[in-house]
C-alpha cells in the first residue's frame, strides 16, 4: 500500500501543494540567493581593490602637487578621500556579503 503524500492546502485559493515540491522549491530559491550573495560579494570586492587604487594614484598626485579637476561644477568636489570611503564601504560589503552567504550554507 502507497503512503499518501503530504499535501499542503492554500487557504485563499484552495490548491493543493505536495510537500516535497515546497522544499525543493524552498531550497532552490536559497541555491540561487546563495548565488547572487558570491556574486555581490565577488563584484564589490573588485570595485573595492579599484577605488584602494585610485585612492593610491591621487593621493600620489597630491603629494607631488597634482590636484586632478574630477568635477568641474561648484559645490562637489571629489577628492582622493572620496574613493577611500567608498573602497571601504565596497570592502564592508563584500566581507558581508560573503559571510551571509556562508550562513545560509551553513559554513560558517
Amino acid at each position: 500500500m502507497e503512503s499518501a503524500q503530504p499535501r499542503i492546502v492554500d487557504a485563499d485559493w484552495g490548491r493543493a501543494q505536495d510537500l516535497s515540491k515546497v522544499t525543493s522549491i524552498r531550497e532552490y530559491t536559497l541555491f540561487r540567493g546563495h548565488a547572487m550573495e558570491k556574486q555581490i560579494a565577488v563584484v564589490s570586492y573588485w570595485l573595492g581593490i579599484v577605488c584602494a587604487l585610485l585612492t593610491i594614484v591621487f593621493r600620489a598626485l597630491a603629494a607631488i602637487g597634482i590636484w586632478p579637476n574630477l568635477v568641474p561644477a561648484e559645490g562637489a568636489p571629489i577628492s582622493y578621500y572620496t574613493f577611500l570611503r567608498g573602497g571601504v564601504l565596497l570592502f564592508l560589503v563584500s566581507i558581508a556579503s560573503r559571510q551571509v552567504s556562508e550562513w545560509h550554507t551553513g559554513k560558517s
